[in-house]
This record gives structure tokens, sequence and C-alpha cells, in this order.
């Protein structure tokens, strides 16, 4: 009677890549506000809104054991301003009416993180997953111009930053074949030290990605 050699079957590597897009939404932000008419610097306070952006991330990660991943990640964000609500009783003209962007106002965000996510012991092709992760990230901004219904400008100014980065993030993992996955996700973003008088950037996304493990 013959023999029949079978290859051994190859085991899945603990390592991953894995890339995403997702839709950017940035909290409205107030607070202080040092108002200038290029003469004299005087107080008031703003309110600025925000267009949804854009977010892309890719991803190298490995497998620990017992259901935890740890993800390093490359991402970048654009959005832009969408109005400002200036007031000041030392410039009354401004009463906190809405000026609308004419131009400018673009946020450009480089970031990396290091994540470490847990997939729930849940059996099938339905995988939900929770973690989170730290990091860095620069931003630059763009100097900004807006209108109010009057036609009356008012400019606020652009800069660089950089600062630490916090984010939260649940998903799903469903396996579409053996190596790979589709990653429907909901992440918080927290970049601390924005500026000392309006508070840190809060951002939260809605994303979808891809994972191929080897």
């Amino acid at each position: 009677m013959g023999l029949l050699l079978v290859p051994a079957a190859r085991a899945q590597s603990r390592w991953y890549v894995s890339g995403s897009l997702g839709t950017y939404f940035r909290e409205n932000e107030s607070g202080p506000e040092g108002i200038t008419n290029h003469v004299v610097t005087g107080p008031g306070t703003a309110t600025d809104t925000f267009d949804p952006g854009l977010l892309a991330n890719l991803a190298v990660g490995y497998r620990l054991g017992a259901g935890l991943r740890l993800q390093a990640e490359a991402g970048y964000a654009q959005y832009q301003t969408a109005t400002t609500n200036p007031q000041s009783a030392f410039f009354p003209p401004l009463k906190g009416q809405q000026f609308t962007r004419e131009t400018g106002g673009g946020h450009t965000i480089l970031m990396g993180t290091l994540n470490l996510f847990y997939d729930l012991p849940v059996p099938g092709r339905f995988v939900p997953y929770i973690g989170g992760g730290l990091g860095g990230a620069h931003t630059e901004t763009q100097h900004s111009r807006f209108l109010d219904a009057s036609g009356n400008g008012f400019l606020e100014g652009g800069g660089e930053s950089t600062r630490g980065v916090a984010l939260v993030e649940g998903g799903l993992n469903i396996a579409l074949g053996a190596n790979v996955a589709l990653v429907p996700a909901y992440r918080y973003l927290h970049f601390f030290g924005l500026s000392s008088s309006r508070g840190d950037e809060v951002a939260h996304i809605a994303k979808i990605g891809l994972r191929y493990s080897f």
C-alpha cells in the first residue's frame, strides 16, 4: 500500500499590517482669545466650529497572545475651521456674531501612537475589540479670514504645535478569509496642550479598515 506525503499546514504569523480611512469630527472649541486691531490688543472670547475632515492610518501589529495585540501606527488628519464667534467688550463691534470662513483655516495633523488592543473571546467571524494608545502629534494650522453677514472681516492666526495624544477605540473584526479582516471602528482622540487658554483638542472618528495577517 502506498503512502501519500502531505505538506504540513503553515502556521499563521503573529504579525499583521493594517490601513484605515475615517471621518474626523473635531469638537467645538471655546475660550479666551486675545483680539487685536493691528494697533492694540484686548481681551475677548471666541467659539470656533469645524467642518468634518479626513483621517488616514497605517499600522504594523503583533499578536502577544491571550487576545492582546500591540500596534505601532502612523496617522494623518486634515480638516478646516468653519465659523468663529468672537466677542469683546474692548472692541464693541464684536458681539458674538458668527463669522464664516472665507479663506484658509486648514489644519493638518501628523501623529504616531503605540496602541494596545484586546480581542474579546467571541467565537466566529465577528470579533469585537477594545483598546487605546498614546503618542505624539504635530499640527500645522493656516491663517484664516472670516466674514460676518455684513461683510466685516475677522482674521485668526496660524502656526505649528507639537503635543501629546491619547486615543480610545472600539471596533469589530470581521473575518473575510484566513488572512484578511474588515475592521469598522469608532475612535476618540484627545490632543493635550493645544493652548493654555482654550484647552485641549478633542475629536471623534468613524473609520473602516483592512487588516492582513501574514
